[in-house]
């Protein structure tokens, strides 16, 4: 029982109780008189102290949910931080495919829609009373929102082959731009939100994993790569804001490539990673 079905239970009998008092003739100073205003003297301050208690609780759990929700939607944003790392390394590794086959065809749907963010890891609703934090984790949604409708618009214009290649080229780069750029947004975020958490570091410790992941799944030699061109920006989050230092920037890179270059490979059925449907 809520405190707004334990107020409307009292209404009620405080009503019961003057019609009662107006259908029922006694002197003031009478023992019915009296046992029925000590009645509901005491029905009122239980039904008090019961709505206190109720309110006190009803805080209490709303307080341990939403820290529960704050911790669960950190956790979200690292596991992001690694969707997008791969989204990355699939995006760029369809591109170079796509050069190596000069834009004669186009890739497989399937690429495209495992590249979209899930939009159910933003949960707003544990942040409603809390306008800073709210609006920040709002951008980051409104912008996980836009790259996958770009995510969406992309994978139509590979298909349609009337396009000029300079179309297809630009849906590529906006694509392997919004895969840094909402990293940027996630920590811009976080730093907002948690601001007692180390998300540098622990944003660094899920990229190392994500790509010792990779290393130990890349049995299988890489496919034709005599055109592969080596990705670096040294102008996104990974160099600017992540690793600072050159090394940390080099091991990285050196990894990205080795992962894009194992998504240009096969896969344990000896198939193409990446598939490439002829016009």
């Amino acid at each position: 029982m809520n405190l707004l079905q334990i107020v409307m239970q009292l209404e009620d009998l405080c009503k019961s109780s003057a019609q009662t008092a107006q259908n029922t003739n006694f002197d003031f100073w009478s023992n019915d008189f009296s046992l029925i205003a000590l009645s509901g003297l005491l029905l009122s301050i239980i039904g008090l102290l019961l709505s206190v208690f109720i309110f006190q609780s009803q805080k209490k759990t709303e307080g341990n949910t939403r820290k529960l929700s704050r911790e669960s939607q950190y956790s979200l944003l690292l596991d992001l931080t690694r969707h997008l790392y791969r989204n990355l390394v699939i995006t760029y590794a369809v591109y170079s495919k796509m050069k190596i086959h000069h834009f004669n065809g186009y890739p497989s749907e399937e690429h495209f829609m495992k590249l979209k963010v899930p939009m159910e890891n933003i949960h707003l609703e544990a942040f409603y009373g809390l306008d800073k934090e709210y609006m920040a984790l709002h951008n980051l949604y409104l912008k996980m929102r836009n790259y996958n409708i770009e995510i969406d618009i992309a994978c139509e214009h590979m298909k349609n082959s009337h396009l000029k290649e300079s179309v297809r080229k630009r849906d590529f780069e906006t694509l392997l731009f919004k895969a840094q750029f909402i990293v940027e947004i996630i920590i811009k975020t976080i730093k907002v939100v948690w601001t007692e958490k180390n998300c540098l570091s622990d944003i660094r410790a899920t990229l190392a994993e994500a790509q010792q992941g990779a290393t130990n799944s890349s049995a299988n030699e890489a496919g034709d790569i005599s055109g592969y061109e080596p990705f670096r920006n040294d102008k996104s989050c990974y160099s600017q804001i992540i690793y600072l230092d050159k090394k940390g920037q080099d091991d990285f890179y050196e990894k990205l490539n080795n992962d894009i270059k194992t998504e240009l490979g096969f896969n344990l059925q000896d198939s193409s990673k990446i598939e490439i449907i002829d016009f």
